[in-house]
């Protein structure tokens, strides 16, 4: 029997540089992947206020209904827009979505009910900076909150802006990992989150935070909400708020019952070479994503 040739301790060395030097790729080059393009607006001179932004589109009349209930309760100006993404032709798809990563982060195609709701979310960012708020409050149209805790959430929080960027009040927090930055005055916890989360339906935003989204919107590579969390691709501290109080009250959203999702029909090794790819920017964008809040977490928290 041939006896097993020992790997030197030279060549053990080789191994661990080369490593160590490929490291620093692995994390970061795919961890960073969405595009910067400048965006052109006027800044107000003096920026005050919040201003509430409502997702709805006019065939959802019963949801309209639901959400201005609340909205009308909080005492602030709001404006309702959306946009349809059924009446999206193929060619303006191609304009706005790189489809190739699209699929590889998501492991399927785009739908256009979700691209109407990312759609939606940017024409917001874009209304919010052509406005005169300093901040904004927007929500999805399938959602339920208590009306009097967030309007004095929000108000401590835009009294003491330290912390956030944009804090989410409806997250999936099952992968979360949630750490206290601070106590808030309704015993509520503002937190760093060192894990994924999902959902947008209901969050407070600054003009720092809508500019930087808006600028890295496009071409779309991923879901609504997997994007605007990443904040360290914008440089932005995503926070949230713990319990959450914002919950979503219909069963499926516009954007699940507007298209069924097409069924990948490439060959084994293509599906398989798009797994991995998957595989890959998922560890990366953890990583980050752990490193990234935990370095905020430390540095915010309170003392």
């Amino acid at each position: 029997m041939r006896r097993r040739k020992k790997c030197s301790p030279f060549r053990k060395f080789l191994w661990l540089a080369l490593a160590l030097c490929l490291l620093p790729f692995f994390l970061f080059d795919g961890a960073f992947i969405c595009e910067h393009r400048p965006i052109p607006f006027s800044e107000p001179e003096n920026p005050q206020g919040i201003g509430v932004y409502v997702i709805n589109m006019e065939c959802s009349a019963d949801r309209r209904a639901s959400i201005l209930q609340q909205v009308e309760q909080l005492g602030f100006p709001w404006e309702r827009m959306a946009v349809d993404g059924s009446l999206l032709s193929e060619e303006e798809i191609d304009r706005v979505v790189d489809k190739g990563i699209f699929r590889m982060i998501e492991t399927r195609f785009i739908k256009k009910g979700e691209l109407g709701c990312f759609l939606s979310h940017a024409q917001v960012w874009k209304a919010f900076l052509q406005s005169s708020y300093q901040y904004a409050i927007v929500f999805e149209d399938d959602v339920q909150f208590d009306v009097n805790k967030l309007r004095e959430i929000v108000s401590e929080l835009t009294q003491t802006p330290a912390g956030w960027d944009v804090v989410s009040f409806d997250t999936d927090n099952r992968q979360g990992m949630p750490l206290t930055l601070r106590r808030l005055k309704t015993g509520d916890r503002l937190v760093a989150y060192l894990g994924m989360t999902f959902h947008m339906g209901a969050y407070l935003i600054s003009r720092k935070a809508a500019a930087a989204l808006l600028s890295h919107a496009f071409p779309i590579k991923m879901a609504s909400d997997n994007f605007y969390s990443r904040g360290w691709e914008f440089g932005l501290k995503f926070a949230g708020v713990e319990p959450i109080f914002a919950f979503q009250v219909f069963s499926h959203s516009v954007s699940e019952t507007m298209e069924p999702r097409h069924r990948d029909r490439s060959d084994p090794l293509n599906q398989m070479r798009f797994w991995v790819m998957k595989r890959v920017f998922e560890v990366k964008s953890r990583v980050m994503r752990f490193v990234y809040n935990l370095k905020l977490y430390f540095q915010l928290r309170e003392a």
